[in-house]
Parts: structure tokens; sequence; C-alpha cells
């Protein structure tokens, strides 16, 4: 399942990446000011500023590259993590179910409980930090006082009493859930604090914590896609 859901994750990345590339390629032409201290510093453009966050993304599908393969490796036939009288084939199993290797050491196959979804949570902040980042710059940049951006009105929100807003809900949610996932690593850190070796009940709980990651990264991916194949630059 997790190896799954990493594959799943990197292909969500993969495809916004060639959606940055392909804006920044279109828009190399249009300026943006370059910001330091968020004062206006120096010219740079919107070509820059689209393949800034392609490369970002880069470096993290690295460290999910790492995730899977910490997690492509078959940890069955350890039994509770001291061996098993049965004649199982690890080997075998290994080979059918198509992990790259197995953990030799059948207590350390236990003990790679938590630390596998710690590290695998450690990629999917990476790519939720540079989700939130480029959130965060949307929705400044379509700010009047920016005004360098806009989108479909379909695509942003108004007010009851404010009908002229075009509000950044979206770019706002992505980077709430984002900045959410970005703490799972230290919650799952906090959970197996102190745990020696062996299994405790304690790591069934990371699963609920773990699992639902996946797919609202995955969701907050397509969004941002959405919304960046809807960008009109002024």
């Amino acid at each position: 399942y997790l190896r799954e859901e990493i594959l799943n994750v990197k292909k969500s990345v993969k495809d916004l990446f060639d959606l940055l590339i392909s804006n920044s390629e279109k828009f190399k032409d249009k300026l943006l000011p370059g910001y330091t201290h968020l004062q206006i510093a120096m010219p740079s453009s919107f070509g820059l500023w689209f393949g800034a966050y392609a490369e970002s993304f880069v470096d993290d599908l690295e460290l999910l590259a790492a995730a899977f393969a910490v997690t492509n490796k078959n940890p069955l036939g350890s039994g509770a993590g001291y061996g098993s009288s049965f004649p199982l084939k690890r080997k075998k199993t290994t080979e059918v179910l198509g992990f790259a290797t197995l953990n030799w050491n059948s207590v350390y196959a236990q003990m790679s409980r938590g630390k596998t979804e710690k590290i695998m949570s450690m990629g999917l902040s990476c790519v939720a930090a540079t989700l939130s980042k480029l959130a965060m710059d949307a929705a400044l940049f379509m700010n009047q006082n920016f005004g360098f951006i806009s989108f479909p009105a379909e695509l942003t929100t108004g007010s009851s009493i404010m009908p002229h807003k075009k509000n950044p809900d979206v770019f706002e949610l992505i980077r709430s859930h984002c900045n959410q996932i970005k703490s799972l690593p230290n919650e799952i850190m906090m959970m197996t604090t102190n745990l020696p070796s062996g299994y405790h009940r304690d790591l069934q709980l990371l699963k609920e914590h773990l699992f639902p990651a996946f797919k609202t990264l995955k969701s907050c991916i397509e969004m941002a896609g959405l919304m960046l194949s809807n960008i009109e630059v002024k």
C-alpha cells in the first residue's frame, strides 16, 4: 500500500512539474519584480518563477525516491519480530511481491515500523512545503495591490456583501492543508519517541495520521495544476 501511494504522489508531482516547465517557457518574456524582504529588488520574469518551483519539486522527488527505497523492502516472514518456526521462503515472497530486497534481520523488520512512516512523511512534507510556498505566492500576486495574475471567476470566490472580490480560496486551502502535512513528521516522531525494540500498540495509531495525508496531498497537487492551467499573467 505505502509503495503504491508514494508512486501515485510521484506521478502527481511529475504532472505538475511538466505544467510548470510548460508555463515557464510560455511566460519567459513576461516581467515580474524580484523581491527581497518583500521589497522590490530586481527585475525577474514569470519564466523564472514557474521554473523555480519546477526545480524545487525535482529535489522533493529525490527525497520521495529515497523514501520509496526504504519502503520497497519485504518484512514478511519476520513474525512478531523474532522469526518463525515455519519454513518461510522470504526471498521467494520478496521476488513474487516485487520488492527490491527484504529486511534481513527479523528484529529490525519490526523496528522499521515507525521509522519507515517517519521517512515517508518527510518526503510528503517536502512536497507540501513547496506547494504551500507556491500557493502563498499566488495568493499574494493576485491581490489588487500586486495585480500580477488573475484566474477565471469560476475558480475564485466572491463575498455576499462584497461581490467585486475574487478571493484565492483554492490557494488558501492548499496552503493550509500543506502546512498541516508539514507537521506530520513531528507528529510521527513524537508518537514513537522512547519506544524500545519490539512491537507496541502505539504504532497502530500512525496509520490514521499518515494514510489520509497521501490523498490530501494528491488532491492539493491536482488542484494547483487546475489553477495554474487557467492562470492569466498580466
